[in-house]
């Protein structure tokens, strides 16, 4: 077998919150090359995150080394945690790569790795294969891309494992995970009524219960956020909402802005804020998150000492899905939006 596509390799589509995610990390690094090494394996990560899902096999992104900015800027790391089973080595393949070298931190612990095979537009990738962890999760620092196995061995082996899981620990499992998903429904059902649709926004079609920045900040205020709106931001629509996280003192209330912004080929860049409105700054602690549709984290951003905003920013296409959660310890208030 050589590294590419082949009759059992899988092609898995890298969608715009997959490299949203690359682009985000690969800055934080200090060198370009790092960035480069980061990018690539925050994709490799994710292709097969994506995968996993489209298995019904659950796997908890935020969770893995690879999603840590300390650990990832230190390390060379491509893991996937996956709660019910451990953890996946996710390593991406260049061209004419016949060995994938794995780096001391990645061999240990590991229910096997997962092979990435990149194309040169990096628009989609191919699973090339799967090679085992030892009985003891121990993988080797070199792995020959001719002895990878099919995939199939990889759910062979996670089903094996659940298969072993007793019937009494299933049900209590089961159970728990209801119980908090009927928690977290509870809380998000009256914040929730209706999904923001954001592209009728640039059509003049803009949601209820959303207002001008004027409206919320009054006009001299007003003109400081987004105060810099260059032509880029000519076409862009902006709005704010008063939200409340219902264990907030009174006089710490916050308005989310919310700036749809036009870009090529149907694309759109969607800008989040929070600001304060009865004060100067935000409460330190207090996060502005973005998750997909499956509820993994894919970006946030926590408020220091004096900041008087938080921001976040995502690209996407129309129709694509996301949610808004913003938290401060045990309070939060989360929107769903479709670009």
């Amino acid at each position: 077998m050589n590294n590419t596509p082949t009759s059992f390799s899988i092609g898995v589509p890298l969608t715009s919150i997959a490299h949203e995610y690359a682009r985000q990390f690969e800055v934080e690094q200090a060198t370009s090359q790092k960035g480069k090494q980061v990018y690539l394996n925050t994709l490799a990560v994710y292709a097969v995150h994506s995968f996993l899902q489209l298995m019904d096999i659950a796997t908890d992104i935020s969770q893995s080394n690879s999603w840590h900015p300390i650990i990832r800027r230190f390390h060379n790391v491509a893991d996937l945690i996956l709660p019910e089973f451990g953890c996946l080595e996710c390593r991406p393949v260049l061209t004419g790569e016949k060995v994938i070298s794995l780096p001391k931190e990645a061999t240990e612990d590991r229910i096997g790795i997962v092979a990435v095979l990149f194309e040169e537009h990096l628009e989609q990738v191919h699973m090339l294969g799967f090679a085992p962890a030892d009985a003891a999760g121990w993988l080797p620092q070199e792995i020959q891309i001719s002895q990878l196995q099919p995939l199939d061995l990889l759910l062979d082996q996670l089903e094996k494992v659940a298969a072993q899981k007793s019937s009494i620990a299933k049900t209590s499992s089961q159970v728990s995970d209801n119980t908090q998903f009927l928690q977290i429904q509870a809380t998000d059902i009256t914040q929730n009524l209706t999904i923001v649709n954001l592209s009728q926004w640039l059509q003049n079609f803009v949601d209820a219960g959303w207002q001008t920045v004027q409206e919320i900040f009054g006009t001299q205020r007003a003109y400081l956020i987004f105060a810099t709106r260059s032509a880029e931001f000519s076409q862009s629509i902006v709005r704010a909402q008063q939200i409340s996280l219902g264990m907030l003192p009174t006089d710490e209330q916050l308005a989310l802005v919310v700036a749809v912004v036009p870009k090529v080929a149907q694309k759109r860049q969607i800008i989040l804020q929070v600001h304060p409105t009865k004060s100067h700054t935000l409460p330190p602690g207090l996060q502005s998150i973005v998750l997909d549709t499956n509820g993994n984290i894919l970006l946030r951003v926590e408020a220091k000492n004096a900041d008087n905003k938080i921001q976040l920013k995502i690209d996407g296409k129309p129709g694509e899905q996301f949610r808004l959660k913003i938290a401060l310890r045990e309070a939060s208030f989360t929107k769903d939006f479709v670009i």
